[in-house]
């Protein structure tokens, strides 16, 4: 798959790219920090999807989606992103420009690791269809070639089938259960952890 980004090394160290610079291409997606101008569209796509992706979130307020939880999650991803603590990819279908979904990089690690976790969401109806496991595939070569990270971490609930099924796709490697290891829809929920490596074999 074509992927495209924008990314200084410098002395062997990652640069920091500007928010809002880098733009991931795949196949049939765009992938791009989020930006003033999605607040609709991220509205729309969660609440639209609202009953489908709670089950595998931290719980989602009582009330409804609004702005200011889209304001919120920019002003947080924003300020990780200038930090080099986690980077945000929203995706958008080529042909339709539609907002579908989202890739998180969270949790970056710097010195003797050099790691960070994954997070994604996509609207209920393209799931199934192929785009997370595009999206995760272009986040990873990004998070490899320009964040220079050394391994990749997911973890899904044992029933999230298709999240699980994502990863394998990839290549990551089932690494074993964790206890309680997130508060997922307001209990505390034992997770599998994947990982995957820069130097590991991929499909």
């Amino acid at each position: 798959m074509p992927l495209s980004f924008v990314s200084n090394i410098i002395s062997g160290k990652p640069h920091v790219p500007e928010f809002e610079t880098v733009v991931l291409e795949t196949a049939r997606l765009t992938l791009r920090p989020p930006r003033e101008t999605d607040q609709k569209a991220w509205i729309n796509a969660r609440s639209e999807s609202r009953a489908f992706l709670e089950p595998w979130e931290p719980a989602w307020p009582a009330r409804e989606v609004l702005a200011k939880d889209f304001h919120s999650f920019l002003r947080a991803r924003e300020k990780k992103w200038r930090r080099d603590q986690g980077y945000s990819f929203l995706l958008f279908l080529k042909d339709t420009k539609k907002l579908i979904g989202c890739v998180n990089v969270n949790n970056v690690v710097r010195g003797a690791g050099q790691y960070a976790t994954l997070g994604y969401w996509i609207a209920k109806d393209y799931a199934s269809e192929g785009y997370m496991t595009e999206a995760v595939g272009a986040v990873c070569d990004y998070s490899f070639k320009g964040l220079m990270l050394h391994k990749m971490t997911a973890a899904c609930l044992p029933e999230n089938v298709p999240s699980r099924r994502v990863l394998q796709k990839l290549g990551f490697t089932r690494e074993g259960m964790v206890r309680k290891h997130l508060k997922i829809a307001g209990d505390w929920r034992d997770h599998i952890l994947y990982g995957l490596l820069e130097d590991d074999p991929r499909p």
